[in-house]
């Protein structure tokens, strides 16, 4: 009935009352025949969706990712792109959080191949946690980006027109798809969408 002390992992610290993903300090691992620390090892409650926004290139990246619930890369959490573009954001052997192909998964995300990083080593932090900018791949150079966003929330926007086409209120919820290499919106609940055109205007 768990009235012991018994496991292959345990928490340097004790608990007192503080749920496993909260406590602090370093677990340790059975490793042959001793418990040895590992700072590797971490406990958090499950990954989230991830939503990027890349409005300035890279759009193929910008979306909604999913966590893997069957692989890892480098110890760390995987988010699939759901749009099918074979995007993967992943933790590279470098400790920094990339956005990257179809090259990186032939390599099994051992590796640091990608069009977009954060250029911080993220020290576990999950990549909505990350302070600071993201570089991107422009060309043949990578830039720093100020407008790439990684949150845990869609990115939405709400329209109000009281006056007239009331039918066009209400929440739009990001797409996937691009066109006119900009960004698109659907009108949650309804099937208007918010997008360029021809002459640049929304």
């Amino acid at each position: 009935g768990f009235n012991c002390s018994k496991g292959v992992i345990y928490s340097k610290c004790a608990a007192g009352g503080v749920m496993p993903d909260k406590i602090g300090g370093l677990w340790l691992r059975l490793s042959d025949s001793k418990f040895v620390e590992d700072s590797d090892l971490v406990v958090t409650i499950k990954p989230q969706r991830l939503y990027v926004q890349t409005p300035y290139g890279q759009h193929r990246c910008a979306g909604e990712y999913v966590p893997l619930s069957d692989r890892t890369a480098n110890g760390y959490p995987i988010w699939e792109h759901t749009a099918g573009s074979r995007c993967w954001l992943y933790s590279g052997n470098n400790g920094m959080w990339i956005i990257g192909g179809n090259d990186a998964a032939a390599k099994n995300f051992a590796c640091t191949r990608g069009v977009i990083y954060c250029q911080r080593v993220h020290d576990g932090r999950t990549p909505e946690k990350m302070v600071g900018n993201w570089m991107r791949l422009d060309g043949e150079k990578f830039r720093e980006d100020a407008a790439i966003v990684v949150s845990t929330d869609p990115p939405s926007l709400h329209v109000l027109c009281p006056r007239g086409q009331q039918k066009c209120g209400g929440e739009y919820m990001l797409l996937s798809d691009r066109f006119r290499h900009q960004p698109v919106w659907k009108q949650r609940g309804g099937h208007l969408r918010m997008c360029t055109g021809s002459t640049g205007a929304w």
